[in-house]
């Protein structure tokens, strides 16, 4: 399932949008790149595409079954957020365990081996 750009665009406005809304007051440049065109949020973009192209290549079963887009749109954004803060620490445990959740899987058991297979492919 290849990510086209509308996609990519689409995930770029919700990391951005969750930066905004949280450290609004510090970002003024932020907000200001955000209501024009930002060369930030282009490299963002560009970086993330790559990513998912490689990302596709390494793990394409996950891709196949698992991969949704609305997921990095939404619960996702401010893990991948956390690339573009100073201090921020993007942490693919928990993106994994995001991701898990996202799967709706209610066995506890279940969602623990999800987490575990997903934490190396989200890394």
């Amino acid at each position: 399932m290849p990510i086209g750009e509308t996609l990519l665009g689409a995930i770029a406005d919700a990391v951005f949008g969750y930066i905004i809304d949280t450290f609004g007051e510090h970002l003024t440049d932020i907000v200001r790149e955000k209501l024009g065109h930002s060369p930030t949020k282009a490299a963002f973009k560009r970086a993330l595409k790559k990513a998912v192209e490689v990302f596709e290549k390494q793990h394409p079963e996950w891709v196949v079954n698992y991969f949704d887009a609305s997921f990095f749109q939404n619960e996702g954004a401010p893990i991948l957020a956390q690339f573009l803060l100073r201090d921020g620490h993007p942490n693919p445990g928990e993106l994994a365990a995001h991701w898990a959740d996202s799967l709706s899987i209610k066995n506890n058991a279940r969602r623990t081996f999800y987490t575990s297979e997903l934490e190396p492919v989200a890394a």
